[in-house]
């Protein structure tokens, strides 16, 4: 049986350490940021196996944004702890209907450089809906994207450190930019979220 990832001892041990002190929720805020597509990305730390815990956040009405098809320079397991969401998974196919980018990032993983890679097409493989509870896997290579975010939905995730380049195929007239953390989270913003996700799903687990 696989543990849901807000089951794992570790990671419930490193969301108590930062909702209980302000000076590591200034150290993950540091590295915390609003993503161009509106969700808060927060970057918790390192647990007991040298995998990584993510921690994202719609907080706004953004079910209409459109998310290009990508892949993700790591693999992960995730856990929708509330909300929904539409996942499409897709197969990269010839064709010239979009641009295919190789992005990778600066030693510090903080920006993210674009490189053409050609024309190409996609096939959807496979669609569905995610709600609270559910656990899913993807692993680096796989395309897929993200659509009709429920606002207030919460992913705990699991990445495994094993860090490569990630694809993003852009719509033919679409605008290609390097990604850039332009956009930071205050230390007190990331202390009320985490806060906020311990109390609400790990109120028993730290009585």
């Amino acid at each position: 049986m696989i543990l849901k990832v807000s089951q794992r001892v570790d990671v419930k041990n490193l969301i108590n350490e930062v909702a209980l002190d302000a000076k590591k929720a200034g150290l993950v805020a540091d590295r915390a940021y609003r993503h161009q597509l509106g969700f808060i990305k927060i970057m918790l730390g390192g647990l007991s196996d040298g995998q990584t815990l993510r921690l994202h956040y719609w907080d706004q009405d953004i079910c209409n944004v459109q998310e290009d098809i990508h892949s993700h320079r790591e693999s992960f397991i995730s856990e929708v702890l509330s909300g929904c969401f539409e996942e499409s998974i897709y197969a990269l196919k010839n064709g010239d209907k979009f641009r295919k980018f190789i992005y990778s990032a600066d030693q510090n993983g903080e920006c993210c450089e674009a490189t053409f890679d050609g024309l190409y097409n996609v096939e959807l493989t496979s669609q569905e809906k995610l709600r609270s509870g559910d656990l899913y896997a993807r692993s680096k290579e796989s395309l897929h994207r993200v659509s009709k975010v429920e606002k207030g939905t919460v992913t705990l995730s699991i990445w495994d450190g094993n860090s490569s380049t990630a694809t993003v195929l852009k719509d033919i007239n679409g605008c290609v930019e390097s990604c850039n953390l332009v956009s930071p989270v205050s230390a007190f913003e990331v202390f009320k979220i985490i806060s906020k996700i311990k109390d609400e799903f790990f109120k028993y687990d730290f009585s």
